[in-house]
């Protein structure tokens, strides 16, 4: 089918839907006038009926297979995104086009359909677009509809814009192209980096609207006043100002690139012919004899896999000093929580190799087993505190893959000095996953240390929006949101209470005030030499406290007490029940309900009775006395036996199992093996806690007793305490 043209030079001899038919319909729509909008409107609908007629449209779009993408790699464009955003070569790969005035159909064209051929139609189309809705694109138009609304972008005028998109071999408006270094045959010219903003509008917006290719102009800071490239694909229904991978979200379809960060060194091979973490002795020395300037101050971009980086640890060995936790950034994503963080003492010698040694009491000794026993050794001399190297160890594992492991490894040292950690990454990198309060699904990458030290820096004199919009586009934050959230954290930090400083006096009387207007606050209770202290409930908690913790019935539940420290000049001593009445769909059991809350300054027996006296009194005509469910405090469990005589008391079986593991570890000197024993008969499936009767109970008992006796005695004792209270 044929379309000839006079304004077209080609010669078309190809009976297909391409050249000449795509070129005779943008130029008879040039020559429509521009002097009235409604007459290229009627006009654009009446082609857009003609290519409807002809049965013209564009091929199915079908997602392609990874290995499925030809073309050839602009090398040009690879060497920039290595310099400036490495991490876009990981799963995209960037391909060159025809630079014949077209380069941004053609671009479209061969990301949407792997080839080229496609951009004349593509062209029309985007004219015919902007010809029919000119209140879309003309900012001029008393009703323009900005859907990017984005202020950086400068707007070309309709006319500009229009007539850019019809007439072929010409440059997108404002956008950048060397045209005039294209040459005759067709082969590739040199194409200058632009920003490309593509948007595809919802169907629902307006009649017989399909997806809409949207031009908008370059941005006003241009690239290379930013001295990046950034590739944006923005949902019109999304913030555009969102720099997050939310809104950079690009085809997986592209080759990988396998950009390896820069830097760093490949790890040794293991006894199983596997890469391995570096020893410990190669660990020293590799800190020891670093040149602080060949150190970077974070890990390089990039793919990391099996390999070391050497990178300055300066900030962290002060937020250490500050009491703060240590943040090791990478580019790889999110990695699971719940690694170890190991702190080894090492004796270091002249002329000999490392010897772990461990502190006890003060003194340096060796660690030993004998008879399956651990035991420490006191080392003779002494060393000096010199010799001894406390060497810091962080191990953590890829939220996707348990296989790709991360270890950071430092020195403490006197003054700081060997302020340098090394980075080592083991394992096949996973790709990054979405973060967990993302919408998209696209990858998550944290923001450096030092732009949120920055932005912190910047937050008191400084507009959120204004100090996103100074940030590095590539190393910046996300979005606005982020640094409204860390602003915001930021003030907490330095007034973790209020914005008016207070003294404990004022808030006592503030409560007092608050007593007369707000039923919560029930009793404020002052007595001599000791802190002011408050109780704290609803009618409806003691009414539930009946109903379901004081009844003989079958239905009856444990009245857990716990006592929650730091919060605040008071502690607040918490208690929780179970509401009987109803049941979460989601995990069939009933829900955990807060009862009275008591806040004291002091922690006494005493103290801890003027609590629950209050209670009995509340509770003096039910069935029976409740049942206490708590840890190991002893004032709390005095104090609940004075004001509920006769009461049972039970001990939470999680606090109960911590205690056990420290006292096993810090004062008997058990090693792991034997804990674990220790534990299972404990509170293990066929522990004491899972007796059914009394006298499976006491054989269980006494068989606990008779392993302890053997392993660890001094721990006999501490048991029959706990029993005494279970």
């Amino acid at each position: 089918m044929k379309y000839p043209c006079g304004n077209c030079r080609s010669n078309c001899g190809r009976n297909s839907i391409e050249c000449s038919a795509w070129l005779h319909w943008i130029h008879r729509l040039n020559k429509v006038p521009r002097s009235s909008k409604q007459e290229l409107m009627d006009a654009a609908r009446s082609e857009s009926l003609l290519l409807e007629t002809y049965k013209i449209s564009l091929p199915a779009w079908s997602k392609r297979e990874p290995g499925n993408v030809t073309g050839t790699p602009d090398t040009v464009a690879v060497g920039v995104l290595q310099l400036l955003h490495p991490v876009v070569l990981d799963t995209h790969v960037p391909l060159s086009v025809i630079g014949d005035g077209n380069c941004l159909y053609r671009a479209v064209s061969r990301a949407l359909y792997n080839t080229e051929e496609h951009h004349l139609l593509i062209r029309l189309k985007a004219a015919l677009e902007i010809a029919m809705y000119p209140s879309y694109y003309d900012v001029e138009d008393p009703h323009y509809v900005d859907q990017v609304k984005d202020d950086r972008l400068l707007h070309d005028t309709y006319d500009g814009l229009l007539s850019s998109a019809a007439t072929p071999g010409v440059p997108a408006a404002g956008k950048t192209c060397m045209a005039d270094s294209c040459t005759a045959d067709g082969s590739q010219a040199d194409c200058c980096d632009v920003q490309v903003q593509v948007s595809f509008a919802d169907s629902n917006d307006r009649d017989n609207s399909s997806s809409h290719c949207i031009e908008e102009g370059t941005c006003k800071n241009s690239v290379a006043e930013n001295e990046a490239v950034s590739f944006r694909e923005n949902s019109l229904a999304d913030d555009t100002t969102d720099r997050s991978s939310d809104d950079t979200e690009e085809s997986s379809d592209a080759t990988p690139a396998g950009c390896i960060a820069e830097g760093g060194k490949e790890l040794p091979i293991g006894p199983h012919a596997a890469p391995a973490f570096l020893a410990i002795d190669d660990c020293v020395t590799l800190i020891r004899s670093t040149n602080k300037d060949q150190v970077t101050d974070y890990v390089p971009r990039g793919t990391k896999e099996n390999r070391y980086y050497l990178v300055k640890n300066t900030d962290n060995l002060k937020r250490r000093d500050e009491g703060k936790m240590s943040q090791f950034w990478d580019d790889c994503g999110t990695w699971a929580k719940g690694g170890p963080t190991t702190k080894t003492l090492y004796l270091c010698l002249p002329l000999k190799n490392l010897q772990k040694v461990v502190l006890k009491n003060e003194v340096y000794c060796w660690e030993r087993t004998k008879q399956k026993k651990t035991v420490y050794i006191p080392l003779e001399p002494q060393p000096d505190d010199d010799h001894v190297l406390v060497v810091h160890r962080r191990y953590v594992k890829h939220s996707l893959s348990s296989l790709y492991e991360k270890r950071v490894t430092w020195l403490e040292v006197q003054n700081n000095e060997l302020d340098i950690a090394i980075y080592e990454y083991k394992g096949t990198f996973p790709g990054r996953a979405p973060h967990k309060q993302s919408h998209g699904q696209s990858e998550y990458i944290r923001t450096k240390p030092c732009i949120i030290n920055t932005i912190k820096e910047k937050a008191t004199t400084t507009k959120a929006k204004d100090i996103y919009n100074d940030c590095d586009i590539i190393n910046g934050p996300r979005n606005v949101k982020q640094v409204r959230d860390i602003i915001y954290q930021n003030k907490k930090e330095k007034n973790p209470t209020s914005t008016k400083q207070t003294t404990f006096a004022d808030q006592m009387t503030l409560l007092e005030d608050l007593q007369v207007t707000t039923p919560f606050i029930q009793k404020i209770c002052r007595h001599h030499g000791k802190v002011p202290c408050a109780i704290l409930y609803n009618a409806e908690q003691i009414a539930d406290l009946k109903r379901f913790c004081c009844t003989s019935g079958a239905l009856t539940t444990v009245l857990g007490v716990d006592k929650t420290y730091n919060l605040g000049e008071l502690h607040v001593t918490a208690t929780v029940f179970k509401n009987l009445a109803v049941r979460r769909r989601s995990t069939d059991d009933h829900p955990i309900m807060a009862g009275p809350i008591f806040l004291h300054g002091n922690s006494d027996t005493d103290t801890y009775f003027v609590f629950f006296q209050h209670l009995a009194g509340m509770l003096v005509d039910t069935d029976v006395h409740p049942v206490l469910g708590s840890d190991e405090e002893k004032a709390i469990r005095l104090a609940f036996q004075k004001a509920f005589p006769g009461a049972s008391m039970i001990c939470c079986t999680r606090h109960l199992r911590n205690n056990v593991n420290e006292f096993l570890k810090d004062k008997s000197g058990c090693n792991n093996a034997t804990r674990k024993i220790i534990t299972a008969k404990i509170f293990g499936e066929e522990g004491i806690v899972a007796a059914d009767d009394d006298l499976s109970w006491e054989m269980k008992v006494e068989d606990c007793k008779k392993l302890i006796t053997d392993q660890t005695p001094s721990f006999l004792s501490t048991l029959i305490l706990a029993l005494s209270h279970s």
